[in-house]
């Protein structure tokens, strides 16, 4: 699941960065193409953590209710 939301982002990305250049590059539109990058880059390491978190490990001497 986290493969394809990944992908949603990047893709949505992709699309964003493109309707930005239809009128030309300005200031603006790089601020928003690296704003874009910074929250889907958190957004993907948030979901790495989620599965990190969640998936157990095999000398883990703590039980989990």
């Amino acid at each position: 699941m986290d493969d394809v939301k990944q992908g949603y982002r990047d893709t949505k990305n992709d699309v964003k960065e493109q309707a930005r250049r239809i009128d030309g590059d300005s200031p603006s539109d790089v601020l928003g193409n690296i704003g874009d990058d910074v929250k889907d880059t958190i957004g993907n390491a948030a979901d790495e953590m989620d599965e990190a978190l969640d998936t157990p490990r095999a000398n883990d001497s703590f039980k989990r209710s």
